[in-house]
């Protein structure tokens, strides 16, 4: 594990988010990859809409950790290395939610957005949107 998987493991463990039983007994990576969704639930869950942006914080910091950045993602699927698996469905997890959060159906706003989220403007990106799409 990575230093920043470690810290967000033990901060996560201390302030309750994952209970010491599951600790004992899930792999650490695994068990963080699970509090991504955790954690996202609970802030729509929040009775107190002030705690949702800390949640959603602390569920992309997990994110990230477990599945890296998703400028890494992007280009390893652009390249022929992320045709599936986890790394691959977080990737187009948030594909997925940056064009949910538009205001827009139109091809060239979730072009822009998407084109925002991985860093690239490349004709890649265009397949991406057509292969998250053709997955709903």
């Amino acid at each position: 594990m990575t230093e920043l998987q470690k810290a967000l493991f033990t901060y996560l463990l201390e302030s309750g988010y994952i209970p010491t039983e599951i600790a004992r007994e899930a792999e650490p990576l695994e068990t963080l990859a699970s509090a991504v969704e955790v954690l996202t639930d609970q802030a729509h869950d929040a009775t107190d809409p002030r705690d949702n942006p800390a949640l959603l914080a602390l569920a992309r910091a997990c994110d990230i950790a477990v599945f890296g950045p998703t400028k890494n993602l992007a280009q390893a699927w652009a390249t022929g290395n992320l045709e599936s698996g986890p790394k691959y469905e977080r990737l187009a997890d948030r594909v997925r939610l940056a064009m949910d959060l538009l205001d827009s159906d139109s091809d060239d706003a979730k072009l822009k957005v998407v084109t925002e989220l991985v860093g690239s403007d490349q004709p890649w990106v265009r397949k991406l949107i057509e292969r998250v799409e053709g997955a709903l």
